[in-house]
């Protein structure tokens, strides 16, 4: 799945960034055009204040569609669309622009996980059992309790890649004693 979602938007940022220089050439080619067959008497002055005064004396309407299609073209050129993936969930930004932040999770969902996190720490597995089914309990329960975590990450908890890397292997990194508490809470 995550391929296919992929492969639509490598192909949507190229028909995107085709349709910007066709848009691009467009305008800058038919704003010129304009431009030598159109001069316009008198002048046009545009001013922001007294700090910039620009005066333009007999320009044609073209010269200003050539400029809005350089702009189109160096817009589409210069920003480059983002495609984030981050544990299913899709995120599309283009350059430029900031993507909207993620709902912080609420406190009665945070509980709720908390309960549930402390549940399964106080599950025993008997020692008599088969070491491949203690092995995969432990993991099994190391990854339920993670995603549990992933689903209400409180940013008190720190970086939440470094704590997955943590879960994976403990001696590998330090960890946020806050995200520590709440995995191991019995």
């Amino acid at each position: 799945m995550q391929d296919h979602l992929e492969l639509v938007f490598v192909i949507g940022t190229l028909l995107l960034r085709l349709a910007l220089v066709v848009a691009g050439v467009v305008f800058a080619s038919y704003g010129f055009r304009l431009f030598a067959r159109v001069r316009a008497a008198g002048s046009a002055e545009i001013s922001i204040g007294k700090m910039l005064r620009l005066n333009l004396v007999q320009v044609a309407p073209g010269v200003f569609f050539a400029l809005f299609g350089a702009s189109v073209l160096l817009y589409g050129i210069h920003r480059q669309p983002t495609l984030q993936i981050q544990d299913g969930l899709r995120q599309v930004a283009l350059a430029g622009a900031t993507p909207p932040a993620a709902p912080a999770a609420d406190r009665a969902a945070q509980l709720r996980a908390m309960q549930q996190i402390a549940w399964l720490n106080r599950i025993r597995v008997d020692a008599a059992s088969d070491p491949v089914d203690v092995a995969d309990a432990a993991r099994w329960s190391r990854d339920i309790r993670l995603a549990l975590m992933r689903s209400v990450w409180h940013p008190d908890w720190g970086e939440r890649a470094a704590f997955e890397a943590w879960v994976r292997d403990p001696a590998s990194t330090t960890v946020n004693v806050a995200a520590q508490a709440v995995f191991d809470r019995r």
